[in-house]
């Protein structure tokens, strides 16, 4: 083979790569992030409570996850949501317009509070009284549900 038919064959193979590759980048969508579509980035930092004085790895993992889940709910398409440092989690938002209701949505405290919903099951003292079947429903509480198996052994 000559110079001039290796050079050619060299430069049709080009040729054909670049083909195909303007090919690709047209049939595909390029998923734009922050920075070409814009959003919104919010960073939580975890500060010790009095229930967990030590922000540690598993509390901020635990954190990433009901972030995920939440922010599932707000419906944004191809979020970021990612560990930064030790004690930070970063939240990307592609697209979102509203910061205010993303903030919101995203940060919002969850609260678990108790209500004696019957004021007769706790007594004064605030203390339950378990001897006491108007209180506690006495030996039919809780087997509302049962069922017994009759004929059954285990396989051994």
């Amino acid at each position: 083979m000559s110079d001039r038919r290796r050079n050619v064959f060299i430069m049709l193979v080009v040729a054909g790569l670049a083909i195909a590759s303007v090919a690709v980048v047209m049939t595909h969508s390029v998923k734009r992030g922050l920075d070409l579509k814009g959003g919104v980035e919010l960073v939580y930092q975890g500060r010790p409570t009095p229930q967990q004085p030590k922000v540690d790895s598993q509390a901020i993992d635990r954190a990433v996850e009901v972030i995920r889940k939440r922010v599932d709910a707000f419906g944004v398409s191809e979020p970021e949501i990612q560990r930064s440092g030790s004690d930070q989690i970063a939240v990307g938002l592609p697209g979102t317009k509203n910061a205010q209701r993303a903030v919101r949505q995203v940060g919002k405290v969850a609260q678990l509070q108790f209500y004696d919903w019957e004021a007769d099951v706790l007594g004064p003292d605030l203390k339950p009284n378990p001897s006491d079947p108007n209180v506690t429903g006495g030996q039919s509480a809780g087997s509302v549900y049962s069922h017994s198996v009759s004929g059954a052994s285990p396989s051994g």
